[in-house]
């Protein structure tokens, strides 16, 4: 499917500069703010690690790899929770043979994540006074790491990950459930992710959104402090 921001179908609304300036006093009060965690919390390093994974295979380019991994994932269900990491791996390592050994390619795996310690200060900050949680498209492997190494996942009161859920951010009975298990409604919710998908998914399932932006962060900080200095009003 083809998303884009004027192909909306919301029942929540989109939190720009121009929304909030003209339109605020249509906006419930928001008590959750939902944050991804790929490219919003944490910025996402393809790049260097493919190019090191990469190396000591001269048959497999990046581009065949990336769209290899991407269909094993969705094959597998890895995301939705229906694989754990380790069979998932012997389906990749079928397609791709030079992948040798589990712990290293974890290794790899896990070494994607970069701190953006502008949005991780600002979670934490808001964290303090405000009801805060995590809304993820990931697996076991990856949030056991992320857990054990990034001090934020200690902030966030409730973590809501799609291998738990059995089901992916794209599909808007995800955030019905998260709107369940916080028993709020989801006009009070607030997410933050980068993917257009899910923000038409959030908005859909009447939730408020903030397209996020990775390379101009400074942008979602200023949303949600505007919202937070109008609710205090």
């Amino acid at each position: 499917m083809n998303y884009s921001l004027k192909s909306l179908n919301s029942h929540g609304h989109l939190l720009t500069t121009e929304f909030l300036e003209n339109q605020i006093s249509q906006l419930p009060d928001i008590s959750v703010f939902a944050f991804d965690i790929g490219n919003v919390l944490l910025k996402l390093n393809y790049d260097s690690v493919l190019e090191k994974l990469l190396r000591n295979s001269s048959e497999v380019d990046c581009n065949q790899f990336v769209q290899g991994l991407i269909e094993i994932m969705e094959k597998t269900g890895l995301e939705r929770g229906l694989t754990s990491f380790d069979p998932f791996f012997r389906t990749l390592q079928m397609k791709f043979p030079f992948l040798k050994s589990l712990n290293q390619f974890k290794t790899f795996w896990n070494s994607i994540f970069i701190p953006d310690m502008l949005m991780l200060d600002f979670a934490e900050n808001i964290s303090r006074n405000h009801r805060c949680c995590i809304v993820s498209d990931t697996n076991e492997e990856h949030f056991s790491f992320l857990s054990s190494n990034f001090q934020i996942f200690n902030h966030m009161g409730n973590h809501f990950l799609s291998y738990d859920f059995q089901c992916v951010k794209e599909d808007q009975s995800f955030f019905h459930k998260v709107s369940e298990k916080l028993e709020t409604a989801n006009s009070a919710i607030l997410v933050i992710d980068d993917k257009l998908c899910n923000i038409h998914s959030a908005l859909a399932a009447g939730c408020n959104a903030i397209h996020h932006n990775p390379d101009n962060s400074g942008l979602t900080i200023e949303l949600v402090n505007y919202i937070l200095e109008h609710q205090r009003k």
